[in-house]
């Protein structure tokens, strides 16, 4: 076998136990041991970042997505009211439209003879010469 090092860190919760035969480097120089223990904690730590990177980015992308969610649900209650808005002011334009052509019509009316004769008749009391008007009591 060989000879046994064992590496301890204070701060550390590693503790590797190196043996001559796997790192027969490492057993003569502590200065390249200690620098591969660095080397080692260095990426631990980073992967850790990584990982931490990862989960936050996830998160965050959760929440963006519930976020948008919610606005798009919202977005289409207000398109719903929208639309009946809409239908409601087109259905009284229709109706407006509808009137506005009615007393276009009786613009025109008014115009004619007839509308003249009727006048004088109904609220004047005229008549033609000649004529006999009969009322009924």
């Amino acid at each position: 076998m060989g000879n046994r090092t064992s590496v301890s860190d204070g701060d550390s919760p590693f503790v590797s136990v190196l043996t001559q035969r796997d790192c027969p480097h490492l057993t003569h120089n502590t200065d390249q041991h200690k620098e591969w223990y660095r080397y080692m904690r260095r990426q631990k730590r980073n992967k850790i970042i990584k990982r931490a990177f990862i989960i936050t980015a996830a998160v965050a992308l959760v929440l963006l997505f519930i976020l948008v969610l919610t606005n798009v649900s919202g977005l289409s209650v207000k398109k719903k009211e929208l639309d009946t808005k809409i239908s409601e002011l087109n259905q009284a334009i229709k109706e407006q439209n509808e009137k506005t052509q009615r007393l276009e019509e009786y613009r025109e009316y008014t115009k004619t003879r007839e509308f003249t004769e009727e006048v004088a008749r109904d609220q004047l009391g005229l008549v033609y010469p000649g004529e006999i008007v009969l009322r009924a009591q």
